[in-house]
């Protein structure tokens, strides 16, 4: 069973400050992250608490409808609130549907939950000149939103820390707190953050590090301006001949393919190199790519630690959590052996 993560009424309360929430007054919204989680709870209590007009994202047939719908329902709905996840905006930058559908009316665009390549950020940019574009950070163990962007940010970055949100980049060995640039994982400190997990005493200790920091379990660092860069999940992260190989790395050169809808990057079991990193494709409709393109593709832009030596395997649809994270435990046991 999953953990359940206890937020109690006075976190979600103080998460709706007046200004955030004036933010959205007269204005139509639109969000795709489903109320099971909680950034769609506290999205969908923004809209109310503003007496706004939320529109309910309809589920799609297939992922491939899913960019299409969402641009014709922005345009018939003058929307100029858009949350959604990085793969819908990846997806509207790939299939050129922005070049049909101009979105004049979107003003504002909120994304988080998974990787977002900064390719795919300066391309969107470039496509909504109009359009701030906010990719933040958070989760639920930290009560929501950490971090957030404005429209000097890097792409890349995750933005800066919100008000009275605390960060920290730790040794994942040592605890020894790390300056900027350097590599750890990230940890959160903040009124917001949640009380533990239910019944569950001793997950809930290990959350939390000796000075009551919570542990994200992410990695990433902070620039020399303090913006916020994720690099991934430290479970993960592939090790190849005791190197530490980021998965999201290699997903983000492979996602720049014009041919990759989808991409999953997998350690794969192997008695001499422990593990070597395999790809997991799902392709954009109507076109095609070969695993030897794939593979030179990653040859040619990461080091050698980073080459798909476990190959490439190619499926219809990759399998998603409800926040739509990509399982990769599930294609871990798929394709283990």
């Amino acid at each position: 069973m999953p953990k359940a993560t206890e937020i109690s009424h006075s976190s979600m309360h103080n998460r709706l400050p007046a200004p955030k929430v004036n933010d959205m007054k007269d204005v139509i919204s639109m969000f795709t992250p489903t109320i099971r989680w909680q950034y769609g709870v506290m999205l969908a209590f923004k809209a109310i608490l503003a007496r706004s007009t939320r529109i309910v994202a309809p589920d799609c047939a297939t992922e491939d409808d899913m960019s299409i719908l969402y641009c014709q329902l922005i345009e018939k709905y003058q929307i100029a609130w858009f949350a959604t996840d990085p793969f819908i905006l990846i997806q509207m930058v790939k299939t050129n549907i922005l070049e049909k559908y101009p979105l004049a009316s979107l003003k504002y665009i909120i994304t988080s939950g998974s990787m977002f390549p900064k390719e795919y950020q300066k391309a969107l940019r470039t496509k909504l000149p109009n359009v701030l574009i906010n990719n933040g950070y958070g989760s639920t163990d930290a009560g929501g939103e950490v971090t957030g962007q404005n429209k000097y940010c890097k792409p890349g970055s995750v933005g800066y820390p919100l008000y009275n949100a605390q960060i920290k980049v730790a040794d994942t060995e040592t605890e020894k707190v790390l300056g900027a640039n350097k590599i750890g994982e990230v940890r959160v400190k903040m009124p917001f953050v949640m009380n533990g997990y239910y019944k569950n005493s001793e997950a809930t200790k290990q959350a939390f590090d000796s000075d009551g920091w919570l542990r994200s379990g992410d990695l990433g660092y902070y620039d020399d301006d303090g913006e916020l860069f994720i690099v991934g999940r430290i479970s993960d992260f592939i090790l190849f001949r005791a190197i530490n190989v980021s998965p999201a790395e290699i997903e983000s050169v492979l996602q720049t393919h014009p041919a990759v809808l989808q991409a999953a990057v997998i350690g794969i079991p192997h008695e001499i190199d422990e593990q070597q990193p395999m790809a997991v494709i799902s392709v954009m409709p109507g076109k095609t790519v070969t695993e030897q393109e794939l593979i030179s593709l990653v040859e040619k832009n990461l080091p050698d630690h980073c080459r798909l030596r476990g190959g490439v395997r190619f499926i219809d649809e990759l399998p998603k959590t409800i926040t739509g994270k990509i399982k990769k435990k599930q294609l871990q046991n798929r394709f283990a052996n």
